[in-house]
């Protein structure tokens, strides 16, 4: 069993959790992509038809999880999930009012 030893450093701390979590970006730049994804989203349903903000998030959700567990290295990312994301790009386009 591990005893804290009350410094800062210790990752028993919540500061000490929060620093070793910063100091790797392998975890802190994925983490910020999808907090500033959440931001876009919560931007979004203030200022854009509802009617297309919440599909098009959601079909777009699938494709930042994955890319953000590929940074991770969690999956291997497969051809069909590039077959997904077009697929996704092209439901987007028809989603989208004509300019």
């Amino acid at each position: 069993s591990t005893q804290s030893t009350g410094d800062d450093e210790s990752p028993e701390t919540l500061f000490g959790k929060l620093l070793f979590f910063v100091q790797r970006p392998r975890f802190f730049i994925p983490f910020l992509i999808n907090m500033s994804g959440s931001a876009i989203f919560y931007w979004s349903l203030g200022h854009q038809d509802l009617s297309l903000v919440v599909p098009i998030t959601k079909s777009l959700e699938f494709m930042f999880i994955a890319l953000t567990s590929w940074m991770l290295g969690e999956v291997y990312l497969s051809p069909s999930f590039f077959v997904g994301t077009v697929l996704v790009g092209v439901g987007i386009a028809l989603c989208l009012p004509p300019t």
